[in-house]
């Protein structure tokens, strides 16, 4: 039976509080256990694989979950996903054999064989979204988090290789999908109905082509955060991105948070937008905002009074030389927390065609800030960067808000309203 709107946001933000913590945990684990170096090794695979696989991805959930009409068959969506997570495998595979070392192309595969299997996972979350079970999405996130950081923990531990405690997530995700979701979504998966017309090649690439442009966005989107890592180790070294990741993650842990509270409020902002009332989606929005930035203003007080503590418990001694920059890190949480609401209402508001406009603009800001910025001042720079990538975004979304919420109700244009991205940065 599906469940309540609630109850379902409940679930969401349980799972995404889990994985969230899960994350953070494999990242102490790589941190206390290899030292900088070795979780800046770590951070790089992520940072590089994780745009290309979600590129790869095309967003089938958000598509299965918007075609009411089922103009596709789930065996069209996970072709698909499996198509484009193959050839973004080859990608990154020939990127890590021909430009890194072993020990960075090892742990390259492994991540995007990790990633690969959360790819299988996502396109029976669509399923389960479809049937508004979001429980079985997070009961399905939770279980890939803690079995994904109990084996990365382990492996690492006992045989002091990241690469052994790598397979144990890869084989951790594999199971998870193999065993719990194909299980749990197999009674919406059986096929009821006759078939859709055409063949299932020239649907498919028609699936493809239509989900494109949504694969673009996503890849901007997940490139901002990324570009200052990217700098980072080209110029700075494994090390410094270590150190760099250990402050960062406090940002994009309290994000995830944040987005979890705009995506139970994003179905009443677009309620209130077919409505017209432009008087209760600008209150709605402001109080969105205040509640989002209030967590970034507490983190940025609690850097500056004792950051250099709170990394030294946490990651270990040898991270509290960062300090210095821990505060500002979470200047960019402030202005990037206060900006998520702006995102969630640019879709209700259907602005769905300048999104890619605007997280082009922020990506150029921040690959241009850190060529600039790195190699004169280091991991300060690179926050600077991403300073301004996030202020750039904040400032293009408060300007589009600004002339859609001073237009009459029956002045706002129309947008073909297709789903949108994530809002990350």
């Amino acid at each position: 039976m599906a469940l309540s709107l609630r109850r379902n946001a409940a679930w969401t933000l349980l799972g995404q509080v889990v994985s969230a913590a899960c994350h953070w945990g494999g990242l102490v684990v790589v941190g206390r256990l290899g030292g900088p170096e070795e979780l800046g090794r770590y951070a790089f695979a992520l940072a590089l694989v994780t745009p290309i696989m979600l590129f790869a991805g095309l967003q089938m959930r958000e598509l299965q979950v918007a075609d009411a009409s089922q103009r596709f068959r789930f065996e069209d969506y996970f072709s698909v996903r499996v198509a484009g997570t193959v050839c973004a495998a080859l990608i990154l595979l020939t990127i890590g054999l021909v430009g890194y070392a072993w020990q960075m192309a090892l742990a390259i595969l492994l991540v995007t064989l990790a990633r690969g299997f959360e790819g299988l996972s996502e396109v029976h979350y669509g399923v389960a979204h479809r049937h508004r079970r979001l429980d079985l999405v997070a009961q399905s996130t939770m279980l890939r988090g803690v079995l994904g950081l109990l084996a990365l923990a382990a492996g690492y531990y006992l045989t002091a290789d990241l690469a052994v405690g790598l397979v144990g997530v890869a084989v951790t995700r594999a199971m998870v999908w193999w065993f719990f979701d194909r299980a749990r979504t197999r009674q919406w998966r059986s096929p009821r109905a006759a078939a859709p017309s055409g063949s299932s090649v020239k649907r498919r690439l028609e699936l493809a082509w239509t989900a494109l442009p949504l694969g673009i966005a996503t890849l901007l989107i997940t490139l901002n955060p990324n570009v200052p890592r990217y700098a980072i180790e080209a110029m700075l070294g494994l090390a410094a991105l270590g150190m760099f990741t250990s402050m960062a993650h406090f940002v994009v842990a309290g994000r995830m948070v944040i987005s979890a509270l705009c995506q139970a409020a994003f179905p009443r902002l677009a309620d209130l937008h077919v409505a017209g009332d432009r008087a209760g989606f600008r209150w709605l929005l402001i109080r969105l905002i205040a509640v989002s930035a209030l967590p970034g203003c507490l983190g940025l007080l609690i850097a500056i009074a004792f950051g250099r503590e709170l990394l030294s418990l946490i990651y270990g001694p040898s991270f509290a030389a960062g300090a210095d920059v821990f505060p500002w890190i979470m200047l960019v949480g402030v202005v990037l927390y206060a900006q998520t609401p702006f995102g969630y209402g640019l879709t209700a508001t259907q602005r769905i065609k300048v999104q890619p406009v605007m997280f082009f603009a922020t990506v150029v800001v921040n690959a241009v800030g850190c060529l600039l910025l790195v190699p004169g001042y280091g991991l300060f720079g690179a926050t600077l960067a991403w300073l301004a990538s996030v202020t750039c975004q904040l400032v293009l979304s408060t300007s589009l808000h600004w002339r859609y919420l001073r237009r009459p109700a029956d002045a706002t244009p129309a947008e073909d309203a297709r789903p949108s991205p994530k809002h990350s940065s």
